[in-house]
C-alpha cells in the first residue's frame, strides 16, 4: 500500500486535474478565476512535493543542484509542449475536447510520476 505522501501527491495531481478539465463547462467568471486560483496552488504544491522528492533522492550533495536543474528542464519541456498541443487539438477538434484532453493527460502523469520511482526503492 502506498504511504501517505504519495497518496497526497496522487489526491492533489487528481484534484487539479478535474478542475483542468472542468474549465471549459465553467461559464461564470468568478467561479473560473477561483477555479485557476485554486489549479495554481495545487501545482505549486505538486512541484514542491517533487522537489523534495528529487532532492530526497540524491545520495550525493554534489549532485543535487544538477538533478533539481534535470527536474526543471523537464518541466519546462513539457510546458512548452502543452500550449501548443492544447492549440492543435482546439483547432482539429475543439476547444472542449482540448481542454479534456489535456486534463487526461495530466491526470495520467499523476498515476506515471509515483510508479517511475518506485522501480527505485523511493517513496515520497
Amino acid at each position: 500500500m502506498a504511504d501517505h505522501k504519495t497518496l497526497i501527491y496522487v489526491y492533489t495531481g487528481i484534484t487539479a486535474s478535474l478542475l483542468f478539465k472542468s474549465i471549459p463547462f465553467v461559464s461564470n467568471i468568478y467561479i473560473l478565476i477561483a477555479t485557476v486560483w485554486i489549479i495554481g496552488i495545487l501545482t505549486v504544491a505538486m512541484l514542491t512535493m517533487v522537489y523534495y522528492t528529487v532532492m530526497s533522492m540524491e545520495r550525493n550533495n554534489r549532485t543535487v543542484s544538477f538533478s533539481l536543474g534535470f527536474n526543471n528542464f523537464m518541466q519546462k519541456i513539457i510546458e512548452v509542449v502543452s500550449p501548443a498541443l492544447f492549440v492543435y487539438i482546439a483547432l482539429n477538434m475543439n476547444y472542449e475536447d482540448s481542454w479534456y484532453i489535456l486534463g487526461i493527460s495530466g491526470l495520467i502523469m499523476v498515476f506515471l510520476y509515483p510508479e517511475l520511482y518506485k522501480s527505485l526503492d523511493v517513496y515520497f
